[in-house]
């Protein structure tokens, strides 16, 4: 059923007491739940009166929100949603929660990347802003500043890229030669995704991971806590000889999806090798501001990764989404979602 059989206030108010009951059994409130005021309504642009009914909730302990409600079948465009929903932020000063009766699992995960407070009743309700992130099968209270450290990262987007080679067919020994970490590395990141609930450990004198979900819940559950594999972007005038290096940013963009590459040419070149070309002065024209090639300093090898995926030397289709985090640009919004459909869902 979709927002399309809702032409009339009668569905609205129907599905506003679904939110309500929803609201009810899943935290133990009693929502306030009403249509914004007339005065409010008089300084809301046409264009989002058009597209959303508004509403005004009153729970979570005195939280007050706008609650936006799309009349239309189709969601708008990510990026465009987080735009329409500021700027009702901006004008009412309250925050925002879109409330939806059905969102595809692609772009849940946009929602979540963007930290965008959303319920879709009976389902699942995601509030950053008052870390609550609630769904059918877990209750989290996730703190902001917890993410998965890097090597514990790089052992979950393998596990999900990799899925026809699982990671739990190794032990620990083994798992440290396969992914290029110490034995003590590979231990620490275990130990993180534990901390998260990713994954459980089996065995005692040869220790196996076990991870907690297919590979769709597993990016759903990590996604809030991994971050962009880019530590910094630096410029050179010349490609280092001799050095593979791998095809990032908008110029990998065309490798998984119908974007075009852009005029800057962008390449990944994991941390150590930066360091060690950089003490050698190999990296002609070094600086932050421009220069022919943009080069981005990654927290992890991209090499491993991207093995058996890019038909060439381009980083992996995760880690590159992961990159975008703070992107505002719909076109690219677009490619990512690509992405996402062809390796996760």
């Amino acid at each position: 059923m979709y927002f399309s059989v809702y032409h009339y206030d009668m569905k609205v108010l129907t599905f506003i007491e679904q939110l309500r009951q929803y609201l009810h059994d899943t935290v133990g409130v009693q929502p306030g739940l009403w249509k914004i005021s007339d005065d409010e309504q008089k300084i809301i642009p046409f264009y989002l009166k058009e597209t959303y009914w508004l509403y005004y909730g009153d729970f979570f302990l005195g939280n007050e929100f706008t609650l936006l409600i799309p009349k239309d079948e189709t969601l708008p465009n990510v990026g465009q949603l987080k735009k329409n929903m500021e700027t009702v932020e901006d004008i009412l000063q309250r925050r925002t929660v879109l409330v939806y009766n059905t969102i595809h699992s692609y772009i849940r995960n946009r929602l979540i990347q963007k930290q965008i407070n959303f319920i879709v009743p009976g389902r699942q309700m995601f509030m950053p802003n008052i870390r609550i992130d609630l769904n059918e099968k877990e209750y989290v209270r996730p703190k902001k500043t917890e993410t998965l450290i890097p090597s514990a990262q790089y052992i979950m987007l393998y596990q999900i890229l990799k899925r026809d080679n699982s990671l739990e067919q190794y032990t620990f020994k083994d798992l440290a030669q396969k992914l290029d970490y110490s034995a003590m590395a590979i231990t620490k990141a275990v130990n993180n995704l534990k901390a998260h609930e990713l994954c459980e450990t089996e065995g005692s004198k040869e220790k196996y991971v076990r991870f907690n979900g297919n590979i769709s819940e597993l990016w759903y559950k990590a996604l809030p806590l991994m971050t962009s594999p880019v530590l910094k972007q630096v410029y050179i005038e010349k490609y280092p000889e001799g050095e593979l290096l791998f095809l990032a940013n908008t110029s990998a963009l065309p490798e998984y999806s119908d974007m075009n590459p852009s005029k800057q040419e962008y390449f990944a070149i994991e941390k150590n090798l930066f360091y060690k070309l950089e003490k050698e002065n190999k990296l002609q024209g070094l600086n932050e501001f421009e220069g022919r090639y943009c080069l981005e300093i990654w927290k992890y090898n991209p090499f491993i990764l991207m093995e058996d995926i890019a038909k060439e030397a381009v980083v992996d289709p995760l880690s590159l989404y992961l990159s975008f985090t703070d992107n505002q640009d719909e076109r690219i919004e677009m490619a990512l979602e690509q992405i996402i459909k062809k390796y996760i869902w």
